[in-house]
């Protein structure tokens, strides 16, 4: 649930699944690859793990084999943090936490507050703590030694995405709950203090946020899915954090090493897809189309390592997905893989 708040409403439910035999465990123990996260389905405790090798086998149900049990309900985010991986369930009101090297379950985090889920959203790292923005308006501060909620702060309505920014974290209100009365602003946390030091407006339904090598902030306004369009906008960090509008259409964004930024678009309204490329130094478009797109026909998400793309697709939200890989330098299509239900987030794992 990346791109909409239950908008996609969760693939119009799939009928009541049966459950699967145990999956045989894959000896990738120890290995270096990519992990993908599937959301699965809303109220389906069905999401999952994908592993792929450097070879380019695919190990799906990878939680389930490497832990005896799922991993639960709506998988929504997912890093790679110091000597762990740590996986946000969404409608579980969980986080999981991962060994980075057997991606065992180490730790279970619930998130709970005064006996009601929090419905976590996503998650970021920095210094000993990671942060985790939930739907009950907060970013919890939880430390990675007791695996503690340590703090809360309140934030706008149903916050999503969050990056650190200089000393500060940058929270995505979407109030995608109040649809159409969305929130418009992004809250901006001085960690020193854990106070709200700014709030800054953006416009209907923020999501996603990136951060470049020079601070600069980069969010998603996904408006209402219809007549208020999506756009991008980077928020200055050279001047005071001041906004100005990019002018690509986005629903999903992945800063790479080079500053490069990759940007996904799924249009609801025709189903069509795009990835464009802007060079974040520079602040320029470098590609309005990076890869012919056409044969997505869901665009989840999007990552790139040294050499390849990786488009996930979520094939309509009720098929098993795709992943599709690129050359990174060309846009050249290489390959799809087999995954599980609505791929939404790929890391690398390098032990």
């Amino acid at each position: 649930m990346k791109f909409s708040i239950y908008a996609i409403l969760f693939g119009l439910l799939l009928g009541a699944c049966k459950e699967d035999p145990l999956p045989d465990s894959d000896n990738t123990e120890g290995k270096d690859g990519l992990l993908l996260l599937n959301e699965g389905l809303f109220q389906q405790n069905n999401a999952s793990l994908s592993f792929i090798a450097e070879d380019g086998s695919v190990s799906n149900d990878y939680f389930l084999q490497q832990n005896g049990r799922l991993l639960g309900d709506t998988g929504n985010d997912m890093i790679v943090y110091g000597a762990k991986v740590y996986i946000v369930v969404h409608a579980s009101s969980t986080i999981e936490v991962l060994d980075k090297s057997t991606l065992k379950s180490e730790a279970q985090i619930n998130l709970q507050f005064q006996g009601v889920n929090q419905l976590p959203r996503f998650v970021t790292g920095y210094g000993p703590n990671i942060y985790v923005s939930t739907y009950d308006g907060y970013v919890n501060v939880i430390d990675t030694s007791s695996y503690m909620v340590t703090n809360r702060v309140e934030v706008g309505n149903n916050p999503e995405g969050l990056v650190v920014s200089n000393d500060k974290i940058f929270v995505a209100n979407s109030g995608g709950l109040n649809s159409p009365n969305y929130d418009s602003t992004v809250s901006v946390i001085d960690l020193a203090t854990l106070q709200i030091s700014d709030e800054i407006f953006i416009g209907a339904n923020p999501g996603e946020l990136a951060v470049d090598s020079e601070g600069d902030v980069y969010v998603v306004k996904r408006g209402n899915y219809g007549t208020d369009l999506s756009e991008l906008f980077v928020l200055d960090a050279q001047n005071n954090y001041q906004k100005s509008n990019l002018g690509v259409a986005a629903t999903s964004l992945f800063m790479d090493k080079e500053d490069k930024l990759w940007i996904t678009h799924l249009n609801y309204g025709n189903n069509t897809n795009n990835v464009a490329l802007v060079d974040a130094q520079q602040e320029t478009i470098l590609s309005s189309a990076y890869i012919d797109a056409s044969d997505i026909q869901s665009l989840y998400g999007v990552f790139v390592d040294e050499d390849y793309l990786y488009c996930l697709d979520a094939r309509g939200f009720t098929l098993s997905g795709k992943l599709k890989k690129y050359l990174k330098s060309t846009g050249e299509f290489l390959e799809e893989l087999d995954t599980g239900l609505n791929p939404n987030t790929l890391v690398k794992i390098k032990n």
